[in-house]
């Protein structure tokens, strides 16, 4: 018998919460309402979180007996007595985030309204948009605190609905080849698995079965089993307060696992098939805090700031992992890995404080763990994009980047050669500065080559491979191939001091190179090359950047200060008192707010409990021993680990990834371990993928589908009016161009009817204007723009249809064509009339009739009266009826 693999689904997505006196009743649902279960917790506890679930799946039908039970058996007996009104419904929400307490009881976070934010592989991705907290115990068992209402308050400046995401069905803290491979290797269990077996998935196979996962008619034999996802701890913000339950026998499908960070998606429409571009940051837990507070690393080797963003690029031709076509790129960002600090109290005026270097740890073993986590994680090589000034007047960070090299160049001297940490470094502020600045062409450059190291991943890498493997620049792209899959091997490690302004345009640069790749992939590119212009181009440009602002007010208090623009040097000049006003806010909120949310931190994930401390958090100096809590750690640094700072059996597997034989080695325990201890369940609820994505027992609206909303290329086109509707064609010049004749033309005392004599400006039309007062025109299709193999700024066929088509259209269908482009041009004057002279919801005017219609309806009447059509059964009802009436009398009488 076959068996399918796929990721346990978390049906319980509906939750309804109901409270007596001594307990909370919450009843959860799955997304139809057909299957519902109950969770019991305590109230009469003051202290202690008591929980317990019933086991039961329920209908409908039953769980409205149950409500009704609980509710007639809760009734208080003296009608007159107000401590009880039997059972009460409280609250509706979506998930259940977890539980805290401070020096009281617990309370319980839910999330109560959410939206669906994208859509991957069938799976919805959401974001929290409102949260609630409830207090568990009752008023009885109640034991008050003074500090209570302080911790409390703290704790709610966490702002749980700005940027925090979850998924049902898709593991959110693990990246997309973390998820696949782990999903494939489940399905090859039992097999001896190597890096070289690339015959799991052939072409024919793809396109003869392509609804095998995306159909729900499959096989009827095959056997489903749900998979535990593989968490990442470090990007989960949750994990402390889902500890309290961990212990009890309540299953995980009653909680949600959250990320911080920013998730964003659109869409290239790219001749009508759709080609959907997700970015995903993923902020760690791990030493997390704000900008001045947080710097550097801690022992551990958990570095500030620390960041991973993923770009999954994928074709909606195929919904399944396994058998659509899916590519993402990971890329890394966080502080230098040293110990170091700035001391904002030292100025009073807006100005960067002095960056001071701490202890010197000749044998950097918090470095030498920060990077033996990147190489378990990501595998090798590890590239680091060091972005901090070396030009500068003062030495400040001139420093830091010296002790950042001096470091990764004590570490490589205990490494193989062939998988050495990479350094490189550039000075951006000091090359954006200069008469001509190259600095984005130097990071292009730098991409690329790392490009080639790294590689990306791709699932199904034989389709399109013939046509791939004839340009020079695909074959040297990196990675290993592993299945059907090639896999991303390494990562680039980029930092600036901030990590925020610098980093992210550099990370754009490289997320743009990856772009084209991933583009040229799916073959839509003819090449992996995308220019700056283009409206995808444009569209991912404004979701990096929105990421990059997201990632600065989570750890700066302010947007990026210089954005992309400042970079590519096309910003306005308003952008710079923007800066200003920027510069400002972000001194502000370092200066005087940092240190609540630092403290808001460190509560919600449990740095700090309040029950274990004999003092108050806000009369802690520095947080310093919250984050650095290991004493034993210090001393398991001994001399033989400060030269083999990286495991033998770690350096064995690179470059792959330690995460990767890790999968292997469950998914092969539990395939053996799945009939006779039943590790993997088979319930149809939890294995359903289809049902919790299309929702087919629910009423859904298409307007409201995230597949309608998303951003599209198309709506730019549209709007503009561009001929060439293809998202990958420059417009810089079109767009110059365009600028230039409407500022000719409103400079000129020529007439605005008067046309012009060339074919580019006749029949300009200025349709809205831009932000910028900048007037967009549209051209009014004076001649009709032909698809060929010309240079004068039309598409080419070949980058279109993917090869050179030397048929043209004849004089007729160009004449069909246009005719119909006239009349789409004058569609707008067409006005609808009425037949009636006044038509309003108060007043109607019927039209009036001519004499010769009236003679002819006339006639008609005349002519139904001479020849009755009413049979006798008619006569004789309505006889009847009459009858009935004369009987019932005037009073009883219906009219």
């Amino acid at each position: 018998m076959s068996a399918s693999y796929n990721f346990k689904i978390n049906w319980i997505q509906l939750l309804q919460i109901y409270q007596t006196n001594t307990k909370f009743f919450i009843i959860g649902s799955n997304g139809s309402e057909t299957k519902f279960k109950i969770l019991k917790v305590d109230r009469t506890v003051p202290k202690d979180l008591v929980i317990e679930e019933d086991c039961t799946v329920y209908t409908l039908t039953e769980i409205k007996e149950i409500i009704e039970r609980l509710h007639a058996g809760n009734l208080p007996k003296n009608k007159t007595s107000w401590s009880s009104r039997g059972l009460v419904q409280t609250s509706t929400a979506y998930g259940i985030i977890g539980f805290v307490r401070f020096l009281e009881g617990y309370y319980m976070i839910l999330v109560t309204r959410r939206c669906v934010v994208a859509e991957l592989g069938g799976h919805s991705l959401y974001k929290v948009e409102d949260t609630s907290m409830i207090y568990i115990p009752n008023n009885t068992a109640r034991i008050s605190h003074p500090n209570e209402s302080k911790y409390l308050k703290s704790f709610q400046t966490v702002d749980l609905s700005s940027n925090f995401y979850y998924s049902h069905s898709y593991d959110l803290t693990s990246t997309l080849q973390q998820n696949v491979t782990y999903q494939h290797l489940c399905a090859c269990a039992g097999k001896e698995i190597t890096k070289d077996d690339n015959s799991k998935l052939t072409d024919e196979k793809l396109f003869s079965d392509n609804h095998d996962q995306s159909s729900r008619h499959c096989d009827a034999t095959a056997q489903k089993f749900g998979i535990e996802p593989h968490l990442n701890e470090r990007f989960l913000w949750n994990g402390f307060l889902k500890c309290p339950i961990q212990n009890d026998c309540v299953e995980s499908n009653w909680m949600i696992n959250i990320i911080h960070g920013f998730l964003n998606q659109i869409k290239i429409n790219v001749f009508g098939e759709s080609i959907y571009v997700t970015l995903i940051a993923r902020r760690s837990s791990k030493y997390a805090g704000t900008r001045f507070l947080k710097r550097g690393c801690n022992i551990h080797g958990d570095a500030a700031n620390e960041v991973e963003t993923e770009q999954v690029v994928h074709s909606s031709i195929l919904t399944s992992f396994l058998k659509g076509h899916y590519t993402s790129y990971v890329h890394h960002r966080g502080s230098v890995p040293v110990h170091w600090f700035q001391d904002i109290t030292s100025n009073v005026v807006p100005a960067k404080p002095p960056i001071t270097i701490g202890s010197v740890n000749p044998y950097f073993q918090p470095a030498a763990k920060h990077f033996s986590q990147l190489l378990k994680r990501y595998g090798s090589p590890i590239i680091v994009l060091n972005l901090v000034k070396s030009h500068s007047r003062r030495s400040h960070e001139y420093q830091l980047g010296d002790s950042f090299k001096a470091a990764v160049e004590y570490l490589n001297m205990f490494l193989p050669s062939k998988h050495q940490i990479l350094y490189q470094s550039i000075d951006m502020a000091h090359l954006s500065h200069a008469a001509k600045s190259e600095v984005l062409v130097k990071l292009d450059n730098i991409a690329k080559d790392n490009l080639r190291l790294t590689g990306f991943f791709q699932t199904n890498v034989k389709l399109f491979r013939e046509t791939l493997d004839q340009n020079l620049l695909w074959e040297s792209v990196g990675g290993v191939e592993f299945g059907p899959f090639r896999l991303q091997t390494g990562i680039v490690r980029s930092n600036c001091v901030d990590c925020l302004d610098r980093t992210n345009s550099a990370q754009f640069i490289s997320a743009k190179c990856a772009l084209a790749f991933q583009l040229y992939s799916l073959g839509v590119l003819p090449k992996p090359e995308i220019a700056f212009d283009t409206d995808a181009m444009r569209l991912f440009e404004e979701m990096f950047e929105e990421h990059g602002d997201i990632i600065a007010l989570q750890y700066g208090g302010s947007q990026l200060v210089h954005t992309i623009e400042s970079y590519r040097r096309t910003a306005v000049f308003t952008a710079h008192s923007r800066d200003i006003v920027t510069t400002l806010s972000r001194y502000y909120s370092n200066t005087f707010s940092d240190t609540y949310k630092q403290s808001a931190i460190n509560l919600f994930l449990g740095l700090f409990k309040p029950e274990l401390y004999d003092y108050a958090q806000w009369d802690m100096i520095s947080d310093s021993g919250l984050h650095n809590d290991e004493p034993g750690l210090l001393a398991s640094f001994t001399s033989s680990k400060c030269t083999m700072w990286l495991e033998l059996q770690l350096q064995a597997i690179l470059p792959l990834p330690h995460e990767l034989t890790k999968a292997i080695g469950t998914a092969r325990a539990l395939h053996d371990c799945r009939d006779s201890q039943g590790l993997l369940s088979a319930s149809h609820q939890y294995v359903d993928w289809y049902e919790e994505f299309y929702r087919t027992a629910e009423i859904t609206s298409f307007d409201e589908h995230p597949a309608m909303t998303v951003v599209d290329t198309l709506t730019s086109c549209t709007a503009n009016g561009y001929i060439n509707m293809s998202p990958f064609y420059p417009r810089a010049d079109k767009w110059q161009r365009v600028k230039n004749q409407i500022t000719d033309r409103l400079s000129s005392s020529v007439s605005a009817d008067q046309s012009s004599s060339s074919d580019e400006e006749r029949g300009l039309e200025v349709r809205y204007v831009a932000d910028e007062g900048i007037d967009v025109v549209r051209n009014r299709f004076s001649q009709p723009d032909v698809l060929s193999d010309s240079a004068d700024g039309r598409a080419e066929s070949s980058a279109v249809y993917g090869k050179n088509i030397s048929w043209q259209p004849s004089r007729h269908d160009l004449n069909t064509y246009h005719r119909y482009m006239a009349v789409d041009n004058i569609l707008n004057k067409f006005i609808p009339l009425s037949a009636f002279t006044q038509d309003s919801s108060r007043y109607v005017e019927p039209p009036t009739v001519d004499k010769i219609s009236r003679q002819i309806y006339e006639k008609c009447l005349s002519d139904s009266v001479e020849y009755p059509t009413t049979c006798l059964t008619s006569h004789k009802s309505y006889a009847d009826y009459l009858d009935l009436e004369s009987l019932l009398g005037p009073s009883r009488s219906l009219f």
